[in-house]
């Protein structure tokens, strides 16, 4: 007999707690693996010799929608159990969640500029900061700042319209439209799977049909037919399609809305039926353990998985230790989760627990 697991539509935590999902940790950890990997061949391997395709973009892709389905189940289930969305408290958490692992990591590059080991141009400083560096190239260094920039904004944006919409009816029409408007402006941008930051508009429609997936199975009757048609095979069947679309992409571009919808649908029926052999592969203690370690892994990894366009910045003969840039990150990203993260998401629940506002739902 299974224990049986939190799913999206059913897990109603306490009061400024944070919803646990181990399907999507692992979901997490594949995704950090498919950046890791790029990188990885980027530092060892000229252009020309790299393989056909970019697992870079397949992981980002997959943290978009996974963020979109995350948070938007979030806000569903706190709408449900106290009548509405606390902005205030969602963006503390959010701050405490995101910003301490990122400043410390910009901290560093700052402090290796100062030292000439590296060179960051003031302007990438402010991009991060600002959450605008997916508007220019810059240097590799804060290069991966653009996805992190676009999660920000959808973190200021989506909640807010949510609490505007008076009903998941009119949550779910608001999704779609915005579906619709980025879906035409981004096949008015170009016609293949984008580069990092080329064309946000895109990138977006991931996030979107994570949120929207969220919206649908939070209805009872599609949650449940959901639920029987998911299994197994049927992740199978998604993951294979997904791939097939990605790698048609070039000679047929009407496949380029498969991939988001694709990525959505792999995530829904591995987290509506956490029984099945795929959910229970994902949640194997070293994917969940590399996927709650995954954020600050995608952060430090950029400074010692250097591309090969770019000198290395460190003394190291990275083709014949070509493992050491990968354990000096994850030594890295360790210290930056138990040291920092994991302190800062505990202090950020903590004062959304004890605002004023959620002190007198508490009482109620």
């Amino acid at each position: 007999m299974t224990t049986p697991r939190p799913t999206p539509e059913a897990a109603t935590p306490p009061a400024g707690a944070s919803l646990y999902i181990p399907t999507l940790d692992g979901w997490r950890a594949l995704s950090i693996a498919a950046v890791l990997v790029h990188h990885q061949l980027s530092l060892v391997l000229p252009e020309g010799a790299r393989p056909r395709g970019d697992p870079l973009q397949i992981g980002v892709a997959v943290f978009f929608a996974l963020s979109g389905l995350l948070i938007t189940t979030l806000l569903i289930n706190e709408r449900r159990r106290r009548g509405s969305i606390n902005l205030r408290n969602f963006y503390r958490r959010r701050v405490f969640r995101i910003l301490p692992p990122a400043l410390v990591y910009l901290a560093v590059l700052w402090i290796l500029t100062r030292q000439g080991i590296i060179e960051v141009p003031g302007r990438s400083f402010i991009a991060c900061l600002t959450f605008w560096r997916y508007r220019f190239m810059g240097d590799w260094y804060t290069g991966h700042f653009w996805s992190l920039s676009m999660e920000e904004q959808f973190y200021l944006l989506w909640p807010a319209i949510l609490v505007l919409t008076v009903s998941l009816r009119a949550g779910r029409a608001a999704c779609a439209a915005l579906l619709a408007l980025f879906t035409v402006w981004a096949s008015l941008q170009g016609r293949y799977l984008p580069a990092p930051g080329g064309e946000p508009n895109y990138w977006a429609l991931f996030i979107l049909w994570g949120s929207l997936a969220a919206l649908v199975v939070s209805e009872e009757p599609v949650r449940e037919r959901l639920r029987r048609w998911s299994g197994t095979w049927t992740t199978l069947a998604v993951l294979a399609l997904t791939v097939f679309a990605y790698f048609r992409q070039p000679n047929l571009p009407g496949l380029r809305v498969v991939v988001p919808v694709s990525i959505a649908l792999l995530l829904l029926t591995t987290t509506l039926k956490p029984e099945s052999l795929a959910s229970r592969f994902l949640e194997n203690p070293i994917l969940r353990w590399l996927g709650r370690l995954s954020y600050s892994l995608y952060l430090w990894q950029q400074l010692f998985l250097v591309s090969s366009l770019w000198p290395y910045p460190f003394p190291l003969d990275v083709r014949a230790h070509a493992y050491l840039p990968m354990l000096a990150a994850l030594a890295c990203a360790t210290a930056s989760r138990y040291l920092v993260e994991k302190p800062c998401i505990a202090l950020g629940q903590r004062l959304a627990r004890a605002s004023p506002r959620a002190l007198a739902e508490a009482g109620r």
